[in-house]
């Protein structure tokens, strides 16, 4: 899982980093317009004093980005690539047909 947090500078005393919950900024305002300013008007006065970072807690390797890849060299990957396109070209031609 990758958390947003608020890294900031404590005056010359070392550094905060804060998690950012979902309510930690609100703006309201007559319209959704006017809601929508606010929020980013007092999000951008907090992140003047700092950055925002990313903190990863547990495990965050996804087992399927291993297999990015793999059959780039395959030569028959373009030949099983066309095959998909002329089997999309048919269901959408006849969707009934499947």
């Amino acid at each position: 899982m990758i958390i947003p947090i608020l890294v900031q500078s404590e005056n010359g005393n070392g550094y905060r980093a804060e998690l950012l919950p979902t309510s930690a900024f609100v703006g309201e305002g007559a319209t959704p317009e006017d809601a929508v300013k606010k929020l980013r008007e007092r999000f951008q006065a907090r992140l003047d004093q700092g950055e925002i970072a990313y903190l990863e807690i547990g495990k965050t390797d996804n087992p399927w980005l291993k297999l990015i890849g793999v059959y780039k060299d395959d030569p028959y990957l373009e030949e099983y690539k066309q095959a998909i396109a002329d089997y999309r070209k048919q269901v959408d031609a006849d969707p009934d047909r499947l």
